[in-house]
């Protein structure tokens, strides 16, 4: 059976709007969700597909909120 990436990640959560503190507590669960999960170990390092925007846009962004509030 093939991983499907929206077993942990889907747009709707990306688009989802959050607190600051929301969004910060929602990356970290993110990470462990992910470390968790074996089989989305390709997708995470290489950031294919949905993980590519959730590592390039949100994790930077809650990174700059974080600081910012």
């Amino acid at each position: 059976m093939t991983f499907d990436p929206k077993s942990l990640l889907t747009r709707e959560e990306l688009a989802t709007s959050r607190t600051p503190a929301e969004l910060s507590d929602w990356v970290e669960y993110k990470f462990r969700l992910f470390k968790d999960h074996p089989e989305a170990r390709e997708w995470v390092l290489l950031h294919r597909g949905i993980f590519q925007q959730f590592y390039e846009e949100v994790y930077p962004f809650s990174i700059f909120v974080k600081h910012l509030y």
